[in-house]
C-alpha cells in the first residue's frame, strides 16, 4: 500500500525549510525560511510555489506525486483564479 506524500513531508524530503528556503532563493526567489516554516506547520505549499518546488526536486531528485502540481488535484482545495484587470475595473 503506497501512502500519499504530504506537503509537509515533501518539505522535509527536500532537507526541511531551511535547505527549501535556502534552495529557492538560490534561484531568484524571495522567500522567507519562516513562510515556508508556516507551510509545513499547515500541511500546504501554496500553489503559486508548487512548480518552483517541484523544479527544485527534480533536481534533487526527489519524486512528487503526479497531483502536486496538477491545477486541479482530486479532493484539494482550489485557488480562485484571479480576474483579468479589466473584469476587475468594470466591478469597481
Amino acid at each position: 500500500m503506497m501512502v500519499a506524500m504530504t506537503d509537509a513531508s515533501v518539505i522535509e524530503a527536500l532537507g526541511g525549510a531551511t535547505v527549501l528556503a535556502a534552495a529557492l532563493v538560490e534561484n531568484g526567489y524571495e522567500v522567507d525560511r519562516e513562510a515556508i516554516y508556516k507551510w509545513k506547520e499547515r500541511d500546504f505549499i501554496p500553489w503559486k510555489w508548487r512548480g518552483r518546488v517541484a523544479a527544485i526536486a527534480s533536481r534533487s531528485n526527489v519524486s512528487l506525486p503526479d497531483c502536486f502540481v496538477d491545477s486541479d488535484p482530486e479532493g484539494g482545495p482550489r485557488q480562485p483564479e484571479p480576474s483579468p484587470p479589466d473584469e476587475l475595473q468594470k466591478a469597481s
